[in-house]
């Protein structure tokens, strides 16, 4: 019978269904209703123990006022959090409301996402009826401890004092950002501030002020050391008690301990506490902590920019982390973390739907592609070349070692049996046990209907499996070949082979295009995509394994959950078999143009691969990034020096990835200039560009920053641009508004496309949405020539009626128009020396000092016997 609190916990359910604001709380309350059997006591949770299958204890509990904390080793995400559990007696029986309650406050931390400055929360998981936090792990402990154990002063003066403002900043940091996000801390001090080793400070507990009134903490949510007497009073929570609780966490730590009983009474005697404070306090520090206490103006977008002025004054250094600026609390890496706290409480739908909304942020975000293929590929949506094709692709917009290091995750499950065998031999063919597992009914003793064309057979003899060529059903009959199911086929007549499962509950069947798992018990159809046709399945010599082939490759299924486990490309030799050996495996391989066999003996791990949490680096590790940026800076200089153009590209994308496209744009541009046609194609691989059969390109541009393809050419509703990504495939387009397309070309910066029609006007674009910026010319004058003189501000471009004019593009107005009396000009290019580079019909190729073909100008003229329609830098 199902208890009272039971019957709660499922109508709060209920009502939580579909509401957005509580998705995180509903997937708690049905996480914790799914295990109500559950019970862990807390003798449970000792150090070496793991709960749920899932969490390691890794150390003894931390206890507090409220509760207690351990740091648990979280298995599937190969990460140590903490474990923060308030005392059992807040959750006696009848406490069913207070337990939703708490949930629910804490899921405002949850949704503040990732801040440099901010413990990252990821859920609360009913843990042995007890609410249970899981927040990310700070190695360093709390503000409190190490002010109590005096390594917070550690070094020199100079030192210490560098130290304490830091953290001031970070601190102040982390409480604006959750202002801007509109949740008050109100219970912020010293043992609320975590550490790290490398003293980066995060703030913890946001939110719980609420949470710890909800369970009836005597303290109703707040500290009274550290609060103002407003707060303890019951005034409505405001942005300065924050401050006025973060000021005071200040002056402790320059105190060295609290000088002060109550909040309050540090107000009224700040003033003498410096004195009295172990550590200097610099005199605007003063002015600003005092201001905190008195002012209720006060706010950390006023004080950060205060505070960090004062370290740079007191250090001689400017401060040296960046302000995260707008951190979302909805961004990528927020929002795959989310995802994948959904995962852990049983909620792989609304984990799908989260990635998908991160991948619209941002497309190829890494993290989001490896986490979503690995859902898929473990539920037998994708197979296993299709996840290492997604977060290999992913890694030509990101960081290689994060793509690198994922796809070698990828690998670790994949369980490649050719990789690091155990033994390998080879054997005669004499001496090779030949049984291969299929279920194929020789001709002979087919006795059924020819309609049913082939026929498979249950490894128990009792059921057969055949496809009906006239119905074009699939046919489930007894060993008198009755029928037992008949289904339609989705595949019509693309049927090719078939085998069932060693329990007789599972048919794979495979055809052009596709693997399938039939269930006989339910006729759930299930398939993945594959690019070839399958010619052969059979099963692993205990059944656990299906081995699939087709003319690209063999595929080895993991028949207790349908997977495909691994692909083996077509090479040299085929996967005729796989038997089993306790916790190995043998695969047997036939090896071409020789008559005997390959033996490779290895393990499957299993679900090997981590989950990957996204996270904000700290400020060692961007260092580490920005030292290794400026190493590359130096080796790409020398490469472009000695004319090594394919190692100075491959150094330029490593080095992109780590200090920024900007800083080396122009070791790219000196590359583009290096290179000719031919070695630019050595160096880049020529793909077919999969444009729709109908187009044909009409001019093409490469963009100078991200190397995207600008396509150009008539579409089914008239001209269209269509973006190529680096793999040249498409990455959006969007229709012109005339018939033929126009000639394209991006400026300088990238940032405007550049349409040149066949009439008399240019279209400045957008290069990022299309947008029309702004369009140029004149009637009766089409233009023959453009180029951009300073990127976002002037254009110049050559007509037919022999004029050049001179565009301003934020106003979109001529600046200047110049008649050329002798000759026309149909092109025109910039030198890097500043000079320019006229084409004219004479033939003539004129080359000035300034923008001017004519007047007081030193020129050259180069002869040439037919007019000169295009000019280009090389």
């Amino acid at each position: 019978m199902m208890n009272k609190d039971a019957i709660s916990l499922t109508n709060t359910i209920s009502k939580a269904e579909g509401n957005e604001a509580l998705s995180l709380t509903y997937a708690s309350l049905k996480d914790a209703a799914g295990r109500e059997a559950d019970t862990i006591s807390t003798e449970r949770l000792q150090a070496g123990n793991t709960i749920l299958d899932i969490y390691t204890i890794a150390s003894d509990a931390i206890s507090g006022g409220m509760g207690s904390v351990w740091r648990v080793h979280h298995e599937g995400w190969n990460i140590d959090l903490a474990m923060k559990r308030p005392q059992p007696r807040f959750f006696a029986e009848g406490s069913r409301e207070r337990k939703e309650n708490f949930i629910r406050e804490c899921e405002n931390w949850i949704y503040l996402g990732l801040h440099p400055c901010i413990v990252s929360c990821y859920y609360v998981r009913d843990i042995g009826g007890v609410p249970s936090i899981f927040s990310e792990w700070m190695d360093g402990g709390s503000l409190r401890d190490r002010i109590m154990d005096g390594t917070l002063y550690e070094g020199t003066a100079d030192a210490v004092q560098e130290r304490i403002l830091d953290i001031a900043i970070q601190s102040a940091n982390g409480l604006m950002y959750s202002h801007r996000n509109g949740l008050l801390h109100l219970d912020m001090k010293p043992g609320n501030l975590l550490l790290t080793k490398d003293w980066d400070a995060k703030i913890s507990d946001f939110g719980l002020s609420n949470a710890k009134s909800e369970l009836g903490d005597r303290t109703a949510g707040f500290t009274r050391e550290y609060c103002s007497r407003e707060q303890a009073e019951g005034t409505a929570p405001a942005r300065w008690m924050d401050v006025y609780a973060w000021a005071l966490t200040v002056l402790e730590m320059y105190a060295g301990g609290r000088l002060w009983e109550s909040g309050e009474e540090a107000a009224w005697n700040c003033a003498s506490y410096f004195e009295r404070c172990q550590w200097f306090i610099p005199g605007k520090m003063q002015q600003t902590l005092q201001r905190c206490l008195t002012d209720k103006t006060c706010d950390f977008e006023e004080l950060l920019p205060q505070l960090e002025q004062i370290y740079s004054e007191v250090t001689g250094n400017t401060y040296p982390r960046e302000n995260p600026g707008k951190a979302a609390a909805d961004s990528a890496d927020s929002l795959n973390n989310r995802a994948l706290s959904f995962l852990d409480l049983g909620m792989p739908d609304r984990a799908r739907e989260i990635w998908q909304n991160a991948l619209k942020i941002v497309p190829g975000h890494p993290a989001s592609v490896y986490n979503l293929g690995l859902m898929e590929w473990r539920d037998a949506k994708i197979d296993d070349m299709e996840l290492l094709r997604r977060c290999e692709q992913s890694g030509s917009d990101y960081s290689s070692s994060v793509t690198d290091r994922l796809v070698e995750q990828i690998r670790m499950e994949r369980a490649d049996i050719t990789d690091h065998p155990l033994s390998d031999g080879r054997i005669p063919p004499g001496q090779l046990e030949e049984k291969k597992r299929e279920d194929l009914v020789p001709p002979a003793e087919n006795n059924a209907d020819p309609n049913l064309g082939t026929i498979y057979k249950s490894p128990d003899g009792n059921r057969y499996f055949c496809f009906n060529i006239m119905s074009e059903e699939i046919v489930l009959t007894d060993a008198a070949y009755q029928p037992l199911i008949t289904i339609r086929n989705p595949h019509h007549k693309n049927l090719y082979k078939a085998c069932f499962s060693e329990d007789g509950n599972t048919i794979y069947v495979g055809g052009i295009g596709y693997l399938a798992f039939l269930d006989t018990e339910t006729l759930r159809w299930d398939e993945i995509t594959l690019h070839g046709t399958v010619s052969f399945i059979y099963r692993s010599s205990e059944g656990r394994y299906m081995i699939a082939g087709d003319s690209d490759a063999d595929r080895i299924v993991d028949v207790r959950n349908h997977r495909i486990l691994l692909t083996l490309e077509n090479r040299d030799e085929r996967l005729v078999d796989l038997i089993e050996r306790d916790d190995l495996v043998q695969a047997v391989f036939s090896v071409r143009h020789e008559k005997d066999f390959r033996i490779i003996e290895n393990r499957f791990p299993g679900p090997a691969a981590p989950w990957e949490l996204c996270r904000i680096r700290n400020i060692m590790e961007a260092e580490s990034d920005k030292a290794r940026a400026d190493i590359l800076e130096g080796q790409l200089r020398e490469a472009i020096d000695r004319n090594d153009m394919g190692q100075a590209i491959a150094l330029l994308e490593e080095a992109e990835k780590l200090g920024g496209t900007f800083r080396f744009l122009k070791y790219r541009r000196r590359i583009y200039a290096r290179c000719s046609p031919k070695e630019l194609i050595g160096i880049y691989e020529i793909n077919h560009v999969p444009l729709p059969e109908e187009v044909t390109p009409h001019s093409m541009a490469f963009h100078p920053v991200n190397g995207k393809l600008a396509v150009s050419h008539r579409g089914s509703m008239g001209s269209a641009i269509t973006f190529l990504d680096s793999g040249l495939l498409p990455c959006g387009s969007f229709f012109t508004d005339t018939a033929d397309p126009p000639s394209v070309f991006f400026s300088d910066s990238g940032e405007l496309l550049i349409c040149a029609y066949s009439g008399s006007y240019t279209q400045i674009r957008d290069a990022e949405s299309g947008k029309i910026r702004m369009r140029v010319g004149e009637k009766g004058a089409q233009v023959t020539g453009i180029r951009a003189i300073d990127p976002e501000d002037r254009l110049l471009l050559t007509h037919t009626d022999g004029t050049t004019t001179f565009w301003t593009i934020p106003e979109g107005k001529v600046r200047k128009r110049m008649k050329h009396p002798l000759t026309h000009v149909h092109d025109v290019c910039f030198l890097k020396d500043g000079r320019t580079v006229w084409g004219r019909e004479d033939g003539k190729i004129q080359i000035t000092n300034t923008y001017h073909l004519f007047g007081r100008t030193s020129c050259q003229l180069f002869e040439d016997d037919e007019p000169v329609y295009s000019v280009l830098r090389s």
